[in-house]
């Protein structure tokens, strides 16, 4: 089955798309193979709408629906153009899987009419999709994983679990994507074995001070945040944000790490020392989580676009000295590409009538199917 799995994360940085061909059980080393990987930036102004909205909150209804079917035409546009410019057709395709847009996630019920409620809520028709590109479409992984009482996150560990389980070494997946995650693989382990949780930022913070102070997207290798100092009040009064040492199962988002949020801790600070604070916070917040719930002697495989955050891996790397830190890319697997990737899997696994969750990582009753099918045939 060949299988295109679209991720856009909380960073907002733009769209990975991956084609991936699976056999009837696949697995890192059997059955498994990628075939194509692009990145495609979003429209200057659709960012800046989004970037609007998750920061404002406030959004009309008709903009939300128009948000909602212009995010699924700039998709199916993306994997058009992805399929085009390697002289393929849609017929190629045989699935997707498209996680969506992130606006809201709010994983602990609140009160609400009455009720104790959780939600989340992803941009993306996976029917107007379907429809668009003529290739069935599966979306809204989230949703039945909270109804059951889970987080809807993290949902990688399952791909985690299949492609990069070892049986003699305790493995650690480490995503740095806009936010931070990781999966905990002790050697030899049992679905049942597997922690996973969200450790809080990852780029999403350093991105923000790039653009506010420097008018640029990111910092590239880390070059800002190397040539600045640490602040330490700044420093600790981020490291006194509760979630960081909150037991799993847990999830956050940009509700809570969000320059609103954050800017309030800022005073007449210097701006590179401001981006090497945070980045310092970025790396504590992963390395803490991993000493405290994990194992801080592993071996770390990072993926997501931190990955290419070379003073960012030297601060973790720092922090952790007992742990080896690797890329998935070592393993066949582009850092860019593992969350587009594992997507791809969680539609492949939906079809096919198998679970997408881990209980255990994300808090649910049970094991369940994940995601909604739409087929415009």
């Amino acid at each position: 089955m060949i299988v295109c799995g679209v991720m856009t994360g909380t960073s907002i940085d733009g769209i990975d798309i991956a084609i991936c061909e699976f056999s009837e059980k696949p697995s890192i080393d059997k059955g498994f193979k990628l075939l194509l990987f692009s990145e495609y930036k979003f429209p200057k102004e659709f960012r800046n709408r989004i970037q609007e909205v998750i920061t404002s909150q406030n959004i009309s209804l008709r903009d939300l629906s128009q948000l909602n079917f212009l995010y699924s035409k700039i998709i199916a546009k993306s994997i058009d153009n992805m399929l085009l410019s390697n002289s393929l057709d849609s017929n190629f395709i045989d699935l997707i899987g498209i996680h969506g847009q992130t606006l809201w996630h709010e994983p602990i019920a609140q009160s609400f009419c009455n009720e104790m409620i959780s939600s989340t809520y992803q941009l993306g028709s996976g029917t107007a999709l379907s429809a668009m590109l003529n290739t069935p479409v599966v979306y809204d992984f989230r949703a039945a994983d909270m109804a059951l009482g889970g987080e809807g996150a993290p949902l990688v560990p399952i791909f985690d679990f299949n492609f990069f389980r070892s049986e003699t070494e305790n493995v650690i997946a480490l995503n740095i994507g806009g936010m931070s995650n990781i999966t905990y693989l002790p050697s030899n382990c049992t679905t049942n074995d597997v922690l996973a949780f969200d450790c809080g930022p990852g780029n999403t913070l350093i991105d923000s001070a790039a653009q506010i102070y420097f008018h640029k997207d990111y910092d590239f290798n880390g070059e800002i945040a190397r040539s600045g100092n640490l602040i330490p009040a700044f420093f600790t009064e981020l490291q006194s944000i509760e979630f960081i040492r909150q037991k799993p199962p847990k999830s956050t988002g940009r509700e809570l790490f969000n320059w609103k949020n954050i800017s309030k801790f800022i005073k007449n600070y210097e701006a590179r020392d401001i981006v090497r604070t945070l980045t310092e916070f970025t790396a504590y917040a992963i390395s803490e989580n991993i000493r405290i719930f994990a194992q801080d002697n592993a071996e770390i495989i990072v993926s997501g676009g931190g990955a290419n955050n070379a003073f960012l891996i030297e601060v973790i790397s720092k922090n952790l000295p007992k742990c080896n830190i690797s890329f998935s890319s070592d393993y066949g697997i582009p850092t860019q590409a593992k969350e587009a990737i594992a997507f791809a899997y969680l539609a492949w696994l939906n079809v096919n009538g198998l679970p997408g969750n881990l209980p255990k990582a994300t808090g649910a009753a049970k094991q369940v199917i994940l995601g909604a099918f739409a087929r415009c045939q």
